[in-house]
């Protein structure tokens, strides 16, 4: 998991005039946030054109700011599981279209949980054509105070394994929990409507 940290590779600016417009900036995204929700929705092609022109910047440039600015949350601090203490087993599966989900196991430590999904398609889907599955991606929620972020995932042609790091740890003991599994149209995309739900 990649962990962003301040790159001390460039330098600082003591200039003021700077500062001023860099606070700007920051207001503005604030803004732009509120207004928007996330993810935010991005700027047309012909508005990023018309922009690149007025302004003199050019259209990736453009591109790249939106497309950073769309999902703020994906750069907030990543907790690192420390002070393993116990496993707890779940072994709650699903069926759904050929596929089947299991909640397998979460990893308790002092300050957070690792909550683990597991995978498995049918050994020859789209037998026809002999395609296999694509890549899923997923995002987890399971209702506040807890944040969950996607702390890793992969697999095989027919089975895939993901693990969510929740803060602040989940308790030992559960007197109703539910974890919601969004399905995502790509690693950094959005919600596709998809959910796989386990209530326990």
């Amino acid at each position: 998991m990649m962990i962003r940290k301040p790159d001390e590779r460039f330098s600082h600016y003591e200039d003021e005039r700077i500062a001023s417009i860099d606070e700007q900036i920051c207001a503005l995204l604030k803004q732009r946030k509120e207004l928007s929700g996330e993810p935010a929705l991005l700027p047309s092609p012909e508005k990023i054109a018309a922009w690149s022109e007025k302004f003199g910047l050019y259209e990736n440039y453009l591109h790249s700011i939106f497309a950073v600015a769309r999902r703020p949350s994906s750069f907030r601090p990543r907790i690192q599981p420390e002070n393993f203490r116990k496993y707890i087993p779940m072994l709650r599966s699903l069926e759904r279209d050929g596929v089947m989900y299991t909640l397998s196991f979460i990893r308790q430590y002092q300050n957070a949980s690792v909550v683990q999904l597991l995978l498995d398609y049918e050994s020859m889907p789209n037998a026809a054509n002999h395609s296999r599955p694509p890549h899923p991606f997923f995002e987890l929620e399971v209702g506040a105070p807890y944040d969950a972020v996607s702390s890793g995932g992969g697999g095989s042609s027919y089975h895939f394994s993901f693990t969510f790091t929740v803060t602040p740890a989940l308790p030992d003991e559960f007197a109703s929990q539910r974890f919601v599994f969004k399905t995502l149209s790509g690693p950094d995309g959005d919600p596709t409507g998809e959910e796989v739900v386990f209530d326990i």
